[in-house]
């Protein structure tokens, strides 16, 4: 079972070649109770010229805590 801890949304306004474009950074952090595990799904939407450009997955890490 996957459940959802945390997310976080950084907007980005930037200019290129005088175009103004926005880039949507999305970090999801998900635990896997299964298993005992965290999955970090790091995406990048960006929206130039009114077209939308997806970058899916940018990364995905699996990590296991050290239980003290």
């Amino acid at each position: 079972m996957l459940m959802t801890s945390w997310s976080y949304i950084n907007s980005e306004y930037c200019k290129s070649s005088g175009k103004d474009y926005v880039s949507h950074h999305l970090t999801l952090l998900t635990y896997n109770q299964n298993l005992d595990e965290y999955v970090v799904f790091d995406t990048k939407v960006v929206k130039f010229l009114g077209v939308i450009w997806t970058e899916v997955p940018l990364s995905l890490s699996y990590s296991r805590l050290d239980h003290a």
